[in-house]
């Protein structure tokens, strides 16, 4: 189990971070975050997530490190940790969202068919 991160904020050469076998060891705050993503294009919503972590991981030579993620790298860790746990970003929306999110999966499924 593991995902890589890019944790650069701006365009130029990629900062890749490997997470092999990550754990939370903690959670603190609440943060909300419009976040996307590619297993579902063209659809966002703000998702509540922690906004502080301490994790737990090994690196590509299999060494341990321990880690405070905070702000943006934070809900990116926790978005690609809950790809690996299967769950997607809309799995996270109250139920009136997720039957929005429905509706406007169907209506998408509908006009990609007619194409």
């Amino acid at each position: 189990r593991f995902f890589i991160l890019d944790v650069k904020q701006k365009e130029g050469t990629p900062e890749l971070e490997v997470y092999i076998n990550p754990e939370v060891l903690q959670a603190e705050g609440k943060t909300e975050y419009e976040e996307g993503c590619l297993s579902i294009p063209g659809y966002y919503a703000k998702i509540e997530r922690y906004a502080k972590l301490y994790i737990r991981a090994f690196d590509l030579e299999g060494n341990p490190f321990e880690k405070e993620l905070t702000g943006l790298h934070a809900i990116a860790f926790q978005h690609e940790y809950d790809h690996i746990e299967g769950i997607l970003f809309v799995d996270r929306l109250s139920p009136l969202k997720r039957e929005l999110f429905k509706r406007w999966w169907k209506k998408r499924e509908k006009e990609l068919a007619s194409t």
